[in-house]
Parts: C-alpha cells; structure tokens; sequence
C-alpha cells in the first residue's frame, strides 16, 4: 500500500504487546504481531466491535510464515512503521447475513497492492487513535462496516450477493433507539446497541436509520446530546465543563467542538450560557 501520509509523527513506543495475534505456520505457535516496546498506537481502549486497528513500528527482521486471527491488512505508513487493520470473521458475515457461519466469506489473498479505499479508511482509524476529542464507538464502527462492504466488492472469493435494506425504521424501532440514547447520553453508545434496540444487524441499522432520519446514527447522537448540552446550560447549574461529561462528551473542547459545528457558535458565546468558554 502507499503511505497514508507523507510524515509520519514520532510516537513513544506503548510498554505492551498488541492485539494482532499470529501463528507460525510450522509450529503453530500464537505471538503478537507487535511486541511490547512496538506498539505506537491501538484501538483497544475505544471498545470497537468487529474490529483491532494498531500501529507498529517494527525492527527490520526476517519474520516465519505465517497466518493472521482474522481478515488482516497491513497498509504501510512508513519504513518498517504500518497500521494493522484486523477484521472479526464474523463481523464479516454478518453484514452480508445475519447469522451467517464466519467461515462462508473468504478474501483473495493480495500482496502490495495500492487501494485508495483502504488507505482512506486507515486514514480516517489512525486520525481517531491520535485525535485529542473523539467520534466514539459508532463513529468506528460504522466505519468499519464502510470496509467490509469495500473488500466484499472487491476482494471476495464468492463475490456474495451484499444485501440492500429496504424501507425505514418504523416509529416502534426509531422510539425504542431514540429512548436508549435519551438514557445512556453520558456513556459512549455503539452502533452494536443501538441496532438492538431496533432488532436488526448493525449494518441494516446504518442503513435505515439515516434512510429514516437523513443522518447517520453519530450525527443523530451529537445533536441530540448538544440539545441536553443546550437544556442544561438554560438551567444555569452546573459548569461547560460538567455540562460536557454529563451529555457524553470528552471534554469540554469535545463538547464546543460539536457545538460550533451544529450550531455555528460556541457554548460560551451562546444566549444560554453563564459562563465563557
């Protein structure tokens, strides 16, 4: 693969090993692909389901033949430094059907291949490892059903026939999602649980919601927690910063962050606040 970008930072190495587990092809022995004292950045922490996305920056060794746990991509962000995308098998067979056995889907082999799609989506992980105010968990695994549905197209043994979701969520469906996040608007919602609640497969789910809404599930959650921020800061009693945590976000640039971008202002400048920034 090309590299994602021209510079590549100088991150500190993390003390553990990664995720990405391989085995040795002759002994079967399981190591991770990227030992402690090489693992620059890791997904691990956000709880995104279906996929392990890491960074490693490797010392230059001639490794044994081996077999990746998972679909695999290694896209190469510098010498002897690449992001390891591992996809879940049955993350993966799940988008084309529900239930179906994860060893139904297979992907050709491809070897430095150059794909624009896949720098792109490790492109848009790696930022997310690195930003300072994080989408959450719907923002990646939304975009990891994004890549599936690439590599399905383009890279699938059988070329599976990929589902298209028809109609939109019914009033029930979109109560009970609406309801779930109204509740849990302080913790990190996945795309996982909120497909739940409607009772349907987190990729169907992404469909039709934003077939029933006109946004994605993350951008339905951003405005509806900008209008807590909104109810709260009207009440005059707690801080932007307190007001921040309770609708969910990071931190309190997290939380004028998405404010500015749905309301083309900040929580500070606003008629409601009585605070600055």
């Amino acid at each position: 693969m090309h590299a994602i970008t021209p510079d590549d930072p100088a991150f500190n190495a993390l003390p553990r090993a990664g995720e990405n587990i391989l085995v040795d092809k002759t002994t079967r022995r399981r190591y991770p692909a990227a030992s402690a004292g090489s693992l620059l950045l890791t997904a691990a922490r956000f709880g995104w389901s279906g996929i392990i996305v890491e960074q490693h920056r490797l010392s230059p060794a001639e490794m044994p033949e081996h077999s990746v746990i998972g679909h695999g991509i290694s896209v190469n962000v510098g010498a002897y430094n690449e992001v390891s995308l591992i996809i879940d098998p049955q993350f993966v067979a799940n988008v084309v059907e529900d239930g179906l056995a994860a060893n139904r889907i297979e992907f050709v082999s491809q070897h430095s291949v150059v794909d624009s799609v896949i720098v792109y989506y490790a492109t848009k992980f790696r930022e997310e490892l690195t930003a300072d105010t994080l989408n959450g968990a719907i923002y990646g695994e939304t975009a990891t059903i994004g890549l599936v549905l690439h590599l399905l197209a383009n890279y699938g043994v059988a070329k599976p026939k990929l589902p298209s979701p028809r109609g939109k969520l019914n009033a029930f469906q979109l109560r009970s999602v609406v309801d779930f996040v109204d509740a849990h608007i302080s913790a990190d919602v996945s795309l996982v649980s909120l497909a739940q609640q409607a009772h349907v497969s987190p990729f169907h789910f992404a469909r039709l919601f934003r077939r029933t809404l006109g946004v994605t599930p993350h951008q339905f959650v951003m405005q509806l927690r900008v209008l807590r921020a909104l109810s709260l800061m009207k009440a005059r009693t707690l801080s932007l910063a307190q007001i921040a945590v309770e609708c969910g976000f990071h931190d309190q640039p997290h939380l004028t962050k998405a404010f500015r971008k749905l309301l083309g202002t900040t929580p500070g400048a606003h008629p409601l606040a009585g605070q600055g920034d």
